[in-house]
């Protein structure tokens, strides 16, 4: 069985608070080279806003699963 995922946190980007609906909430991580990671959450609408494809490259940044 699942562990059940609550969550009310802000978005990292806009400050509103994420619902859990759709693809809601997106997780973003990084992870440096040094091996450190850290994690944010947010919308995927403000998530999907913000990606720039690189020129030549339309669609490159694509998401395939929202």
């Amino acid at each position: 069985m699942a562990a059940e995922v609550i969550f009310g946190g802000q978005c990292c980007f806009c400050g509103d608070i994420i619902s859990v609906a759709g693809p809601d909430p997106l997780e973003v991580s990084v992870t440096t080279s040094a091996g450190k990671w850290q994690m944010w959450w947010c919308h995927a609408a403000c998530f999907k806003a913000r990606i720039t494809d690189p020129p030549g490259a339309e669609g490159f940044f694509a998401p395939a699963h929202f």
